[in-house]
């Protein structure tokens, strides 16, 4: 099977120097889930390729006005191509919309012929999410989208006020829109499904992931022998 991942995902060191480089620290932990989610693939079998959008704060709040477009490969061979885009509010969501919508078209004309592939999308970005739901209607291509948290509350605790305040609303509201558009969904928790109205949509749930390979130093035989209690009466 072939999957597009289209979320976030670039290696570790390339995520420690953005944040080194801006006033504001994006969360490492969709980079971690991501990373964990297509190595599981990939070992399953699937034949994985990523399309992200790196997370980065907007100039001025990182030096970056600008991310280009890259590739790199990490562990399992996962091959990512990194979306360009304007990191200027405003031109930033243009521009990854519209590097999405070539890049995806790209990946999806390549693999018209491949009929057991699917898109696997992480969140509900709307920048990069109205031209994934468009796009795989266009080409057959089934959607299917991680929801780690309700998109009605992932902006929410910022708190933010003016523009930035004002933009973080109308992004809400576009997810609380695309929410349930999307084929398939995998979600942290069952109440999840009820609270966004997919009820009827297939889902399933996936509470997190464990790697294995911290387990391959253990000895085979138990590291504590047992111990035999003896009740008294």
């Amino acid at each position: 099977m072939k999957i597009l991942l289209l979320g976030s995902l670039i290696s570790a060191a390339q995520m420690e120097q953005l944040n080194r480089n801006s006033k504001e620290k994006a969360s490492v932990a969709p980079v971690n889930y991501e990373t964990m989610l297509a190595k599981g693939l990939v070992e399953n079998g699937a034949k994985l390729d990523a399309l992200s959008v790196p997370a980065v704060a907007a100039f001025p709040h990182s030096i970056y006005k600008h991310i280009d477009r890259k590739q790199e490969t990490i562990e399992n061979g996962i091959h990512i191509h990194w979306i360009p885009f304007i990191n200027i509010q405003g031109l930033k969501q243009f521009t990854i919309k519209k590097n999405v919508e070539k890049l995806l078209e790209q990946w999806l004309w390549e693999n018209k012929d491949v009929k057991d592939k699917a898109v696997l999308m992480y969140s509900i970005y709307p920048p990069y999410t109205e031209p994934a739901m468009c796009l795989c209607k266009k080409y057959g291509c089934h959607l299917t989208t991680v929801i780690t948290d309700l998109p009605e509350y992932m902006y929410s605790w910022k708190k933010m006020k003016g523009v930035r305040g004002w933009y973080s609303k109308r992004l809400s509201e576009k997810m609380l829109n695309l929410q349930g558009k999307c084929d398939s969904y995998i979600l942290f928790t069952k109440p999840m499904a009820a609270k966004m109205g997919i009820e009827d949509k297939p889902y399933m749930v996936s509470e997190g992931f464990c790697d294995i390979s911290i387990f391959e130093d253990i000895p085979d035989q138990e590291k504590y022998p047992k111990k035999n209690h003896c009740v008294r009466r």
